[in-house]
C-alpha cells in the first residue's frame, strides 16, 4: 500500500480501466542543431496526472548526455495521448546545471526543451526534469492511458516514457485489497474490469469469531457514480476487517488493485484475498511548558507527537484564536517544522505540518511563542486523513526581562582588571553598554548567562580595554558565561537609531553610532581608535539593555530602547603605596604557591638569614591588567603565579615579543657591589624557572608578593652574608610628553612619551608626574643564641621538663630541631626536640633529663632542615645559675614576650664572639635583648602583610 499525505490534493489508482485507450507515442520536433553532439538519452519518466483538471502538474524527466559545447533541442507532443492538452511549461531544472543548463519553450501542444553543453572538455551529464502544466478536464479516470516518447534532432536517440494513468482527484488512498487503512481515510475506488458505472455495492464485515472465516453483516451499502467512481468514508468503521460485495449477492466478493476492480469471486476460499483492514490511529502530542513569554529563551518550549503510525501530517489549530500566519509563526518560522498546507482556501485557521515532509512523527522539537499576543490558547492537533485527535493548552505571558547589576555604583583602579555581575530574570541574555558619550569610550557587550545560574559574571582588563590590537578574548573574561564585544570585532547584532528620524543610523552598525557621537571621525574607523592612551580614571556610566537597540536622542545623548538598570563604575587613579620584606622557611621560591599559604608562612623582616626565603611586598596597583596581557592574556596568571621573567616582560627586561618600555613601570632589586668590570649583583627579571624565583599576585588588594629562594640563581651572582640589596618599584612619566599610542599601533602596549614606544611614561600619570618606592634588605649569617649560657657553657636543670631557650635569626616555620648529645655522661644519651620559632625569633624546648645526674656533660645543638646551625657545650644543673652570658644575636627581630624573669645583677659581657654590629648591646635581663626601634619596625612590618586593603 502507499500512502499519500495530501489532503489538498488527493491521489487515487484504480484496479481496472473503465475504458481502453490506445497508447500513443509522442512526437518530437528539433530545430537548428545536430545529432552528432548528443552522447545519451534514456531513463525516460512520467508521473500519473489528475483527472477532471483543467490545470494538472505532470513531471517528465529523462537522462540526457551532450558534449561539443552544443545546443540541443527535444520536443514532447502532448496531444499525442488522447484527450490532454498542453497549457505550458510550469517548469524545468537540470540536475547539473554548472554542465547542462536548460530551457523551455511551448508550440501549441509541445514542449520544446533546450540543453547546453556550458563544458567543452568531453561528455556532460544531467537529468531534465519538466514540469507540464496539462488540461485533463475531459479525461475520465482511466489506468494506463498512454506515455510519451522524448527524441533529440533527427532521431538518431529516442526515450519513451513509462505508461501513466489518468487517476481520480479524490480520495485519501485508493483501495486495495489485503492492505491497512486507518479509520477516517477516504478510500477511492472504480469500476475496473469487474464493474460498470451505477453498480451497488456493499461493505459487510469480514467474521473472524468462528471456527471458518466468512462474510459477515453490513457496515455500508453504497453505488459507483456515472463515471463508475466511489469513496468510502472510513470514519465510523469499527477496527477490523472488511469485504466488498456485490448488493445482489452478498456471496460474490470484489476484489480491488490499486482502486480498480480486478476480479470477483463466490469461492469462500477466494474471500481472504479480498479483504482489507481499518484501524484506528491513536496521536498524544504534548507541549513540554504549560506557560510560556512572548519573548526570550521563555518563549522557546519543545513539543512531542507520537502515534501508532509511522507517517502522517499534523494538522494545527487553536479554536480560532490564532491566525494561519501566526500558527506558522510558531511552528514553522520559529519552530522545527514545515509547512504543507495554509488551508488558504478553507474558512479554518489550521494548518498542517511534518518535521520532513514525510511525518510530523518525533519527541523534543522546538516550537516559540516569540511574539504571540498574552493569552491562553487550547490548540487541537488532528491527522488530515484520519480520526485521531489530541489537544494541549499554553498560557503566554508578556515576558518581564529584568536585570540588575549587584552593585550601583563599584570602582576599581585604571589598569587593573575589573569584575562585574548582572543578574538576569526571564532572560538568558543581556546587552550592556559600556560608558557614553561624555566620557569618550562607547563599548556594547551581548551577555549570555551559559550555565544558567541566572546571572553573568566577567571580569575586564581596563588595561587592554579600548587598545589597539586586542580581541574580545585579551579584554573581557568569564569562567561560564558568554561575551561578546562590538570594540573588539564581534557583532552582537545590536542595532542603532536616530531618534530624530526614527531610522537606523546609516546602515545601524556600531561604525555609524560612533561616528554619530563624533567617537571616531569615519564609520569604517576601527572602534579601538576611540582612545589616544589607555582608559583613563573617570567615571563610566553601565546601561543594561532588554533588545540590544540603542538610540542618539535628539540631545545627542545615548539611551537604550528598553533600559532596565543602569550603573555607576568609577575608574581611581593607580597609586604606589609601600614595599616590605618578609622571611619564609628555606625552599623552593614556588612551595607556597597559593596566596594564602604564603601569607601564612612570611615573616616581616629587614635582615634575611642566608639560605631562607626572601619576600618582597609591593603595595602598587595600576598593572594588573598589563601583567596579564603580557603573559598571553591568561587571566588565571593572577591566581596562579609567574616566574620573574613574566614579571621582567612587563618592567622592560625583556621586549623580544611585547616591548613595554613606554608603559615606564620598573623593579629592581640591586646591591651596591658594583666594580670597575662587574656589574652590581641584581634580581634577574629574566629568571624563568619558578623555583628561583616567584610572583604572587593579590589584584583584589591591590599587591604583588616576589619571592626569592636565595640558594638559587635568581640573581645575577652568588648572594652570601653582608649582601645589602636597595629594592625600587617606580611609575616613570615623561616631563613634557604623556602616554600615547603610536600611529597605527597593533597592540596595546605599543605606545610611549608622545607616541615613541622607547621612551618611558605611565599612561595614568600626568607629565613629571613620577612615583617612586625604596627599602632595603639585607642577607645576613644564620645565627642562634642560647639562654642560660654561664661562661660559655649552656646550663640545663636535670629534670622531668629541662627546658632550653634562645633567639634565631632564621625564619619561622622553619624545620627547626635541637639535639643534645652526651658527651661525658652516665648514662650516655642522646635527646631531640622539634623547635617551633616564633614570629621574634624566640624559641623553646623542653626535654626529659630526670634519670641524667648533675654535672653530666653534652653538646647541644640547634638544626635546620638536618644540618647544624651552631652547637655549644652543655652541662646539666640542680639549678640554672642567674648569672648567664648574653650576647647580642645579629637580628632585627623585636624583643620577645617571655617571663624569664630579669636577673638582680648585671649581666656580664658575653664569652662567645661579638655579634656583626657596630654598636654591641648590653643588658640585664637573662634573654637577648632588641632595640626599641627596631622592635616597633618589626610590629609595623608585620602590621602591613596583614592589612588587607577593600
Amino acid at each position: 500500500m502507499t500512502e499519500r499525505n495530501y489532503t489538498r490534493k488527493a491521489r487515487a489508482l484504480f484496479l481496472a480501466a473503465l475504458m481502453v485507450f490506445s497508447v500513443f507515442a509522442g512526437t518530437v520536433a528539433f530545430a537548428g542543431t545536430t545529432a552528432a553532439s548528443v552522447d545519451s538519452l534514456d531513463n525516460a519518466s512520467a508521473t500519473d496526472v489528475d483527472a477532471y483538471s483543467a490545470s494538472a502538474e505532470q513531471e517528465v524527466t529523462f537522462d540526457v548526455g551532450v558534449a561539443d559545447g552544443e545546443e540541443d533541442t527535444f520536443t514532447i507532443d502532448v496531444s499525442t495521448v488522447d484527450d490532454i492538452t498542453l497549457n505550458d511549461v510550469a517548469g524545468v531544472e537540470s540536475s547539473n546545471p554548472d554542465e547542462v543548463s536548460v530551457s523551455a519553450s511551448t508550440d501549441g501542444d509541445t514542449a520544446e526543451i533546450t540543453t547546453t553543453d556550458e563544458n567543452d572538455d568531453g561528455v556532460s551529464e544531467a537529468t531534465i526534469t519538466v514540469t507540464l502544466d496539462v488540461d485533463t478536464d475531459g479525461v475520465a479516470h482511466t489506468v494506463d492511458i498512454g506515455a510519451y516518447t522524448v527524441n533529440e534532432d533527427g532521431g538518431a536517440a529516442t526515450a519513451d516514457t513509462n505508461t501513466f494513468s489518468v487517476i481520480p482527484p479524490d480520495g485519501d488512498q485508493t483501495l486495495d485489497s489485503g492492505s491497512t487503512f486507518w479509520a477516517g481515510q477516504e478510500l477511492a475506488l472504480g469500476t475496473g474490469a469487474e464493474l460498470s458505472a451505477n453498480d451497488e455495492l456493499q461493505v459487510r464485515e469480514w467474521d473472524t469469531s468462528g471456527d471458518t472465516n466468512r462474510i459477515g453483516g453490513l457496515e455500508e451499502e453504497f453505488s459507483l457514480d456515472g463515471d463508475g467512481v466511489a469513496t468510502l468514508d472510513t470514519g465510523d468503521y469499527d477496527d477490523g476487517e472488511y469485504i466488498i460485495v456485490d448488493a445482489d449477492n452478498s456471496n460474490n466478493a470484489v476484489e480491488f488493485t490499486d482502486g480498480f476492480a480486478s476480479a470477483t469471486s463466490t469461492t469462500a476460499a477466494d474471500y481472504g484475498g479480498y479483504t482489507f483492514e481499518i484501524t484506528t490511529q491513536n496521536l498524544d502530542v504534548e507541549i513540554d511548558e504549560d506557560s510560556v513569554t512572548d519573548d526570550g529563551e521563555n518563549a522557546v518550549t519543545e513539543i512531542d507527537v507520537d502515534s501508532n503510525r509511522a507517517n502522517y501530517e499534523l494538522n494545527v489549530s487553536a479554536n480560532g484564536d490564532l491566525d494561519v500566519s501566526e500558527l506558522s509563526d510558531i511552528f514553522v518560522a520559529n519552530g522545527d517544522y514545515q509547512l504543507e498546507d495554509d488551508n488558504a482556501n478553507d474558512d479554518d485557521d489550521e494548518i498542517t505540518i511534518t518535521l520532513d515532509g514525510t511525518t510530523a512523527e518525533g519527541d523534543g522539537q522546538e516550537i516559540s511563542f516569540e511574539g504571540i499576543d498574552a493569552g491562553e490558547y487550547d490548540f487541537t492537533f488532528s491527522v488530515p486523513d484520519s480520526t485521531a485527535e489530541s489537544s494541549d493548552t499554553v498560557e503566554v505571558t508578556e515576558q518581564d526581562i529584568d536585570s540588575a547589576f549587584s552593585q550601583g555604583v563599584s570602582s576599581d583602579t585604571a589598569g587593573d582588571i575589573a569584575e562585574f555581575t548582572v543578574e538576569l530574570e526571564d532572560t538568558d541574555e543581556i546587552y550592556v553598554q559600556f560608558g557614553d558619550e561624555d566620557v569618550g569610550f562607547i563599548d556594547v557587550l551581548w551577555l549570555e548567562d551559559d550555565d544558567d545560574d541566572g546571572e553573568v559574571t566577567f571580569e575586564v582588563n581596563t588595561r587592554t580595554l579600548g587598545s589597539p590590537g586586542a580581541d574580545t578574548a585579551e579584554v573581557y573574561h568569564s569562567e561560564d558565561d558568554n561575551i561578546e564585544s562590538e570594540v573588539h570585532g564581534d557583532d552582537t547584532d545590536a542595532t542603532f537609531w536616530d531618534e530624530d528620524t526614527d531610522s537606523e543610523l546609516g546602515d545601524g552598525t556600531f561604525g555609524d553610532y560612533l561616528e554619530e557621537l563624533d567617537l571616531i571621525d569615519d564609520v569604517d574607523d576601527d572602534p579601538r581608535t576611540q582612545l589616544t592612551r589607555p582608559l583613563q580614571p573617570a567615571d563610566y556610566e553601565l546601561m543594561a539593555a532588554a533588545n540590544g537597540e540603542f538610540i542618539v536622542n535628539s540631545d545627542g545623548d545615548t539611551e537604550a530602547e528598553r533600559e532596565i538598570d543602569s550603573a555607576l563604575f568609577e575608574l581611581t587613579a593607580p597609586s604606589l603605596d609601600g614595599i616590605t620584606t618578609h622571611v619564609a622557611p628555606e625552599d623552593n621560591a614556588d612551595a607556597d604557591d597559593e596566596l594564602e599559604d604564603l601569607l601564612d608562612a612570611a615573616t616581616a623582616r629587614e635582615e634575611i638569614a642566608e639560605d631562607d626565603r626572601l619576600i618582597i611586598q609591593v603595595e602598587a596597583s595600576g598593572l594588573y591588567g598589563a601583567i596579564v596581557h603580557a603573559n598571553g592574556g591568561d587571566f588565571s596568571v593572577l591566581e596562579d603565579g609567574t616566574t620573574l621573567a613574566s614579571l621582567g616582560v612587563l618592567t622592560g627586561e625583556d621586549t623580544d615579543e611585547q616591548d613595554w618600555t613606554g608603559e615606564g613601570i620598573s623593579f629592581d632589586v640591586e646591591a651596591d657591589d658594583a666594580t670597575g668590570n662587574q656589574e652590581a649583583t641584581s634580581l634577574d627579571l629574566e629568571n624563568n624557572n619558578a623555583g628561583d624565583g616567584y610572583v604572587l599576585y593579590d589584584e583584589e588588594n591591590g599587591q604583588f608578593f616576589v619571592v626569592v629562594d636565595t640558594t638559587g640563581d635568581a640573581f645575577t651572582q652568588d648572594v652570601g652574608d653582608g649582601d645589602e640589596f636597595d629594592v625600587t618599584m617606580e611609575y616613570e612619566t615623561d616631563s613634557n610628553d604623556r602616554y600615547e599610542f603610536i600611529d597605527d599601533a597593533e597592540a596595546p602596549y605599543e605606545g610611549g612619551a608622545g607616541g615613541d614606544i622607547g621612551d618611558e611614561a605611565y599612561p595614568y600619570f600626568q607629565t613629571g608626574s613620577s612615583e617612586e618606592l625604596t627599602s632595603t634588605v639585607e642577607i645576613v649569617e644564620q645565627s642562634v643564641t642560647f639562654d642560660n649560657v654561664n661562661n660559655g657553657v649552656l646550663e640545663v636543670e636535670a629534670g622531668e621538663e629541662a627546658t632550653i631557650s634562645g633567639m634565631t635569626n632564621i625564619a619561622p616555620g622553619s624545620d627547626a630541631e635541637i639535639r643534645v648529645s652526651s658527651t661525658d655522661a652516665d648514662p650516655s644519651f642522646r635527646s631531640t626536640s622539634d623547635v617551633d620559632i616564633e614570629d621574634d625569633g624566640f624559641f623553646e624546648a623542653t626535654f626529659d633529663f630526670s634519670e641524667q645526674s648533675e654535672g653530666d656533660l653534652a653538646d647541644t645543638t640547634f638544626r635546620v632542615g638536618g644540618s647544624s646551625v651552631d652547637t655549644i657545650d652543655t652541662e646539666l644543673v640542680d639549678a640554672v645559675s642567674e648569672e648567664t652570658d648574653t650576647p647580642e644575636p645579629d637580628t632585627d627581630t623585636p624583643e620577645p614576650d617571655t617571663d624569664t624573669p630579669e636577673p638582680d645583677t648585671d649581666t656580664p659581657e658575653p664569652d662567645t664572639p661579638e655579634p656583626d654590629t657596630d654598636t654591641p648591646t648590653e643588658t640585664d635581663t637573662g634573654t637577648p635583648g632588641f632595640g626599641v626601634v627596631v622592635a616597633l619596625t618589626a610590629l609595623i612590618a608585620a602590621a602591613l602583610l596583614a592589612v588587607r586593603r577593600d
